[in-house]
């Protein structure tokens, strides 16, 4: 409320962008680090909420680095992606994006990542990203995503970064825009067609194994990009709305 003082008007600091709806909100927050993101929680008990139900979740583990040690925390990491994701199953907070990135996955972790794959789709994510470098001895035996990924009606991005990863054939990703695979083995049966992926735009393949006989088959899809992969045949290619490619083989 305004008022008159000494012949002139003094403003009473009002706090509208607190006022703002939570997506908004949530909206603007994405732009920052997620540390930032939850120191804001300490504002009021308007902004704890917000970072309660902050739905851009992204962890890495580089982040987690010890200093005293020289290797990177990773029970701290695991048990704070750990918590917040059992918050949101609890209070059944929606995901927007779900960004986890290992600079190392060992065996003993597959089962926790499994688990957190699961909860995230349950939560109807939309864009998942996933990063790991495995350990050399486990190359001949690389992790592979659950099944739920790969059948979910909520994702709209996809991004998977892990060596020797299948991409299995049994797909059916009815929101998927964007798909970005990076040293992904792609299964022998499986057909980028219209009736998995009738939503795609945009396709970047990196370092892939691609089978014999591979087909994509997309009416929606504007940008391919094959990038260094390992082929074994010729690529069958139909995208009548295709308006950007990139091939080079290996």
């Amino acid at each position: 409320m305004a008022k008159k003082q000494w012949g002139w008007i003094q403003a009473t600091p009002v706090d509208r962008i607190s006022y703002l709806p939570d997506g908004i909100l949530h909206q603007i927050l994405s732009y920052l680090h997620i540390k930032v993101v939850a120191r804001t929680s300490v504002l009021s008990k308007r902004w704890q909420h917000l970072w309660y139900s902050f739905p851009f979740l992204d962890f890495a583990q580089y982040e987690f680095y010890d200093t005293r040690k020289g290797i990177d925390d990773l029970k701290t990491f695991t048990d704070i992606v750990d918590g917040k994701l059992k918050s949101f199953c609890k209070y059944e907070y929606m995901i927007q994006r779900f960004n986890l990135s290992f600079s190392c996955l060992e065996p003993e972790y597959h089962s926790l990542v499994d688990k957190w794959m699961r909860l995230v789709t349950k939560r109807h994510v939309r864009e998942l990203i996933f990063y790991a470098n495995l350990p050399y001895t486990i190359k001949n035996n690389p992790y592979s995503l659950p099944s739920q990924v790969f059948v979910s009606n909520s994702l709209t991005v996809l991004e998977i970064f892990c060596k020797n990863t299948l991409f299995p054939r049994h797909v059916n990703l009815p929101r998927l825009v964007s798909l970005r695979l990076t040293d992904v083995k792609i299964d022998v049966m499986l057909v980028f067609d219209y009736g998995k992926f009738p939503c795609i735009q945009v396709m970047q393949l990196w370092n892939c194994v691609i089978p014999v006989g591979f087909k994509i088959c997309c009416h929606r899809l504007k940008e391919l990009d094959i990038n260094g992969c390992k082929q074994g045949g010729e690529i069958e290619i139909f995208a009548p709305n295709l308006s950007s490619m990139l091939q080079i083989s290996k």
